[in-house]
């Protein structure tokens, strides 16, 4: 877990110094009655300043939040009094946005700052792209003073994904799919625009695209790798049938032995048959209506294979028969 100030950039340069600090004073005693310290910073209230890595396209894995605010000598009254903590993984929030903005989660909200000197820290686990300080309030009134603000964790490069669709770039956001640009994919598209979870595009949004693929980012000589499962069925509940490009594959079934003919019928449109008797190791191509010799083919264990290769491909039933 390491101090990750050195890898973030902040919209408040007293902020990026806070996170960059080492010192583990809270109040070092300089100077009469509290008025100088010397790492202490006076920082407009109310304010919203948010906190992000250096590298826009990765994302912080944050474990430890240390904070301390104002100075023992004026007890407390130069600290903020009302603020809230939050993160977010979309890319498009902003600073400004309304601290009840869907976008972003609280973390910790402050009504009341009880800690009058000292430093506190708050022991977490979450990922997240960006994070911000929302002060409402401040005892002083314009401002307050802090002497610590620091997190701890890790800075890496997170999966940021994008999708294609027949030469056009894709972001999904609020539950929408949203058009990014054509292609070729940029890296300001995914800096900008990428998105990190692809479990949350629905079927239907899957179904409506003629050929999708997900685009991952990845910077040479960073190894980036993603086990990601495409949530798509062709199956249409309504119309009751199979819509779009893909695959439809058989359950298993175990022939006897003495096998000699397979037949297969269906009620189709733009699709094309196969079989395999070695439970999918090797295909061959078969047509619909027409008897197939397999007398001398090895392998008990059938199964057929649909193949839809448009968008308005259609497979409305289908049956087969042995002997």
């Amino acid at each position: 877990m390491d101090n990750l100030g050195s890898l973030l950039s902040s919209t408040s340069s007293d902020m990026l110094k806070l996170l960059n600090s080492t010192s583990s004073k809270v109040d070092d005693g300089n100077g009469p009655d509290g008025v100088y310290r010397s790492h202490l910073l006076s920082i407009p209230s109310p304010n919203k300043i948010m906190i992000k890595p250096t590298n826009s396209l990765s994302a912080m894995k944050i474990q430890r939040i240390e904070m301390a605010f104002g100075c023992t000598s004026w007890q407390g009254n130069t600290s903020p009094a009302s603020f809230s903590l939050q993160y977010t993984n979309d890319q498009t929030a902003k600073v400004e946005d309304d601290i009840n903005d869907g976008k972003w989660t609280t973390l910790k909200q402050y009504t009341s700052w009880s800690n009058l000197s000292g430093m506190v820290t708050l022991d977490v686990d979450f990922s997240c792209r960006l994070f911000r300080l929302v002060v409402n309030t401040a005892y002083q009134g314009n401002y307050f003073n802090a002497t610590i603000f620091r997190l701890f964790g890790a800075v890496r490069q997170g999966a940021i994904l994008l999708i294609e669709d027949e030469q056009r770039i894709y972001s999904y956001t609020n539950g929408e799919i949203k058009f990014v640009g054509n292609s070729p994919v940029t890296e300001t598209m995914f800096s900008q625009s990428g998105f990190t979870n692809i479990s949350a595009v629905s079927q239907s949004q899957w179904r409506a695209m003629t050929s999708p693929k997900i685009l991952a980012y990845s910077v040479e000589n960073y190894p980036l790798t993603a086990d990601l499962t495409v949530p798509k069925t062709l199956y249409d509940p309504v119309k009751k049938c199979y819509i779009g490009i893909g695959e439809i594959v058989t359950p298993l079934e175990i022939l006897p032995a003495g096998r000699k003919q397979l037949i297969l019928t269906a009620d189709y449109i733009d699709c094309t048959f196969s079989y395999s008797l070695d439970s999918g190791t090797t295909w061959t191509s078969m047509l619909p209506d027409q008897i197939n010799d397999i007398s001398s083919m090895i392998g008990n264990a059938l199964v057929i294979k649909v193949t839809s290769t448009k968008s308005t491909s259609r497979l409305n039933a289908i049956s087969y028969a042995w002997s």
